[in-house]
């Protein structure tokens, strides 16, 4: 029986040549469909921006994000 379960590139850790936003496409190209990142912002809440950004990288890759790490640092207040 083959293995039924998908694997998941951890753009945090590999593609790391290329910037940030060109990780989920560096993924595709490697033949990945699916991908997964560690907090991709140095902040606990991005801006809309930088979340559109990183959306949009994602979807126009064409792969499935399917694993995301929150953030450890705690909110300024």
């Amino acid at each position: 029986m083959g293995h039924v379960l998908p694997y998941a590139a951890n753009c945090s850790l590999l593609f790391r040549e290329v910037d940030l936003l060109q990780r989920p496409a560096a993924a595709r190209a490697a033949g990945f469909d699916a991908i997964e990142f560690w907090w991709p912002w140095p902040e606990p809440v991005p801006s809309d921006a930088e979340i559109d950004s990183f959306v949009a990288a994602v979807r126009d890759a064409g792969v499935q994000l399917i694993g995301l790490n929150f953030s450890r640092r705690p909110l300024r207040t």
